[in-house]
């Protein structure tokens, strides 16, 4: 039986996460970047502590008029 063959338990952490204290999950929501394979329901490992480089998905929380939201920025196809 596969139980016979089982291996310490995985964990993510510690292959997905840097710096546990500025990481936090994000759900996408909308199909506004497909093209760049990030659909809705997938689900993001964000390091707010990261400097975003060219090219990188940002993550960008806004306070304006009409309350918080997020929006999901990226360069035009010709900036690279």
């Amino acid at each position: 039986p596969a139980a016979d063959y089982t291996e310490d338990e995985l964990d993510l952490n510690t292959y997905c996460i840097r710096r546990p204290a500025s990481t936090f999950f994000v759900r996408a929501i909308g199909d506004s970047m497909k093209e760049l394979d990030l659909h809705s329901g997938d689900l993001m490992i964000v390091d707010k502590s990261e400097k975003p480089l060219q090219g990188d998905i940002v993550i960008a929380e806004t306070d304006g008029e009409n309350g918080s939201g997020t929006q999901w920025r990226k360069p035009p196809p010709n900036s690279r």
